[in-house]
């Protein structure tokens, strides 16, 4: 995977084939509670979700890197993410008009919408 990501060699359709039936597995295992995998940390993502919310950057601050890996799990890079993006949006509060939030271990993801403006 390492070298196909470094190299860019796209993966043949059997490779391809073999990830998602993989995925697949660890979704259907993870949703119904058989899962080696680490759950979800919805706390996790409603606090990142809150402090955004909220333009608490000395919060968002005070997350160090290993706690965004060791909270956010398989999802820290999501963390990455929004927090780059609101940054993006100036660093300051917003006004944020829905939040709408909602684990789903068969997806092997917590999905989050923050509707804002400002």
């Amino acid at each position: 995977m390492r070298e196909r990501i470094i190299v860019r060699l796209t993966a043949t359709p059997e490779q391809s084939a073999q990830r998602q039936a993989c995925v697949l597995q660890a979704g259907r295992e993870m949703g119904a509670g058989r899962s080696e995998r680490r759950a979800l940390n919805a706390q996790w993502d409603e606090r990142v979700m809150t402090l955004l919310e909220n333009g608490d950057w000395a919060g968002i601050e005070g997350i160090s890197e290993d706690e965004i890996v060791r909270e956010g799990g398989g999802s820290a890079h999501e963390t990455r993410n929004w927090i780059a993006a609101f940054a993006a949006a100036s660093g300051r509060a917003l006004t944020v008009r829905l939040r709408w939030y909602r684990a789903i271990p068969e997806l092997i993801a917590g999905f989050g919408v923050m509707l804002r403006v400002g």
